[in-house]
Parts: structure tokens; sequence; C-alpha cells
């Protein structure tokens, strides 16, 4: 992600959406163990999901989804880029009633990322005080 798309026209911003939300849904389909299990036991496969609008056929994912499986929450990474495969962090939920903290595993992808999208909504927010250009939002 670029500053630019921050002020890019709604058409531009909706199309790299799509085009986010379409690479997303390929490693999704292709690589991560609890959402591949529950495509198939809904009958769906990665072409069932051509835009943003169709990620409701996928319920949404809860604390003890996560605490139940961790290990398939955990993205394959065989072959991918460095930086999405690079361990970053392993941050741990509280344990809740059940006393057992859930692992939350971040590549130096997540973390750069994440850190990139935050300076340019920084960047974005001073430079909007004094504008009357559109929010910064995730």
């Amino acid at each position: 992600m670029t500053d630019s798309i921050l002020f890019a026209d709604a058409a531009t911003i909706l199309a790299v959406r799509e085009e986010n939300f379409a690479a997303t849904m390929d490693l999704v389909a292709e690589r991560h163990p609890w959402y591949r299990r529950l495509m198939t036991e809904r009958g769906l496969a990665r072409g069932d999901f051509g835009s943003l609008s169709d990620i409701v056929k996928l319920p949404m994912t809860e604390k003890r989804d996560d605490m139940s499986a961790p290990e398939d929450f955990r993205l394959d990474t065989t072959g991918l880029a460095p930086e999405m495969t690079a361990p970053w962090d392993v941050r741990y939920t509280t344990g809740t009633t059940t006393g057992r903290p859930t692992p939350l595993y971040s590549t130096t992808w997540d973390f750069t990322t994440s850190w990139r999208y935050s300076a340019a909504c920084s960047s974005f927010a001073a430079s909007a005080r004094t504008t009357s250009s559109p929010t910064c939002s995730r």
C-alpha cells in the first residue's frame, strides 16, 4: 500500500480493496487450514468468492474457534516470500475461563503491513486537519 491510495477516488479505492481481497482469498483457499475445512463443509470453493461482497458466505470467526484449534489459524507459508514466512512474534490471549492462553502468530509481513498502514493513517490524519479529505478507515 502506498500513501497515494489514501487520497484516491472511491472507484480506485474499491478496485484496490477488491484486488487485495482476491489475493487474500487465494491464500486462504489454498493455505489456511481452518477456512479450507469450513469452505469444504459448506460446499464452497475459491470461485465462490468473486468479490468482497461474497465475504458474507463465511461466518464470523469467534475466539472459541481460535481457542479450539490455534494451529489451524496459521497460514501455510511454504514457498511464499521470506517476509511472509519469517515469524515476528507470538502473542497470547488471556486464558479466559479455560485458564489456557491461545497463541496468535504474526509474521514480518503482518507487522510491516500494519505498521505501514498505521503510519499512512497518522500522516493522513495530520493532513486531514487542514483539508476536507475523507477519513482513514480500515
